[in-house]
């Protein structure tokens, strides 16, 4: 290296001293800068996880609520159909109809399985004629005279 090259070296490299000393010019060193950088992006990435989490949880809730709300009214509609159909078959009952009955007791099967597979169980008495359907009695339809 010649003289001058080496002198030219020498001068940037005591001109560069003192921001190299604190780590980059204007008193914000390099080091400081990636140590703020690193945290920011540590705490970002943080509240990032955080608000997934929190985000996924309120979805399970939301998701939990509308089936509670799903069942809730598939409930009530099977029992406000069960009560019309257990009428009706106290009805053919007592008249003897046994057509009748037969087509009751099929129309109370497939609500009792459509129940059973919403988890819900019902049992639901008109006069002297009680009837239980869904998930307890396995989707099929138990019926008894009381």
């Amino acid at each position: 290296m010649t003289t001058s090259l080496k002198v030219l070296a020498f001068g940037l490299l005591v001109l560069a001293s003192p921001a190299l000393a604190h780590g980059g010019g204007n008193g914000h060193g390099m080091g400081h800068d990636m140590t703020h950088g690193m945290t920011q992006t540590m705490n970002h990435t943080t509240t990032m996880s955080q608000n997934t989490w929190k985000q996924g949880h309120d979805s399970k809730q939301t998701d939990r609520t509308k089936a509670n709300t799903l069942k809730q009214q598939i409930a009530t509609k099977i029992g406000t159909e069960v009560q019309a159909l257990l009428a009706k078959y106290t009805l053919f009952l007592h008249n003897a109809n046994t057509g009748g009955q037969k087509m009751i007791l099929s129309q109370l099967q497939s609500l009792s399985k459509l129940a059973a597979e919403h988890g819900i169980n019902e049992t639901i008495q008109v006069g002297t004629t009680r009837v239980t359907i869904g998930r307890n009695v396995g989707g099929m339809v138990v019926i008894k005279l009381v």
